[in-house]
């Protein structure tokens, strides 16, 4: 894992780029083995003071 700062200012930025080598994930927030985000209660950042709640998910397949 390394840090590379992203521009000089007053306050700092920086990009983090690593590689996962694992993860930990309680049983309660599976269903059928895999990861829910529904029983999780999944955040995400939208930007400037606003967030959003993750309530509904879809399954798409990858293009061939």
């Amino acid at each position: 894992t390394r840090a590379i700062e992203t521009t000089p200012s007053i306050i700092a930025d920086f990009l983090v780029i690593g590689t996962v080598t694992g993860v930990h994930i309680s049983d309660g927030c599976l269903t059928n083995g895999r990861f829910d985000p529904a029983l999780f209660g999944q955040m995400g950042r939208l930007g400037y003071f606003d967030y959003v709640e993750v309530r509904d998910t879809i399954s798409l397949r990858r293009p061939d």
